[in-house]
């Protein structure tokens, strides 16, 4: 009986031994991938915040810029060319 058991220990021991390097070794990965995968998810972050500056300022630029539009233009709302004027 002693030496089934020792035929079986030679037999599933390296075995175990093997599968046990290859969970460490998918554990290994699996953690390489997650820490891949934060920095991709931190640099989206990153970037949307840069777009919606972006957007942000570009409308502010915009209403700045309609706003002093609005201010030059004529009291009456009139647009002369070329001998022709216009009401809008």
């Amino acid at each position: 009986m002693c030496t089934d058991i020792h035929e079986v220990d030679s037999v599933f021991v390296p075995q175990i031994m093997e599968l046990d390097q290859d969970k460490r070794d998918l554990e290994r990965q699996v953690n390489e991938l997650k820490a891949k995968c934060e920095q991709i998810e931190k640099r989206a972050v990153e970037q949307r915040s840069v777009e919606e500056k972006k957007h942000t300022e570009e409308i502010q630029f915009l209403k700045r810029t309609n706003q002093q539009l609005k201010v030059r233009e004529p009291t009456n709302s009139s647009r002369c060319w070329v001998g022709t004027c216009q009401m809008f």
